[in-house]
């Protein structure tokens, strides 16, 4: 955590661990540390006193980092997704009643 504060939030001290250990991390360069330092001093801010204008503020300062599925589409980012199970098969659909198409009468 950047040192110029000692009472940071736990909320804001687990947000920095997480992007320190994301793999996010390899992708930040020493001179992100002084944009992150203000990222979470916004943060903190905002956990001392939420407000909406406070949350906008915090996203527009995180955006360059990735830190949402937005801004990770537009870095072009992709997350690993988790290998799907191949002995596992998928559950059967089960369909039971009319045809909900019924009600489109004459369309189908």
């Amino acid at each position: 955590m950047p040192g110029h504060r000692k009472d940071w939030l736990p909320e804001v001290r687990k947000a920095w661990a997480r992007i320190w250990d994301s793999p996010l991390a390899g992708e930040l360069a020493e001179e992100d540390q002084i944009l992150l330092a203000v990222a979470f001093e916004a943060l903190q801010k905002f956990y001392e006193k939420p407000t909406v204008l406070g949350g906008k503020v915090v996203m527009g300062i995180f955006a360059p980092f990735g830190i949402t599925p937005l801004d990770r589409r537009r870095l072009n980012w992709t997350r690993q997704k988790p290998q799907d199970n191949p002995q596992q098969k998928p559950a059967p659909a089960v369909h039971t009643g009319a045809d909900p198409r019924d009600v489109l009468d004459g369309v189908h």
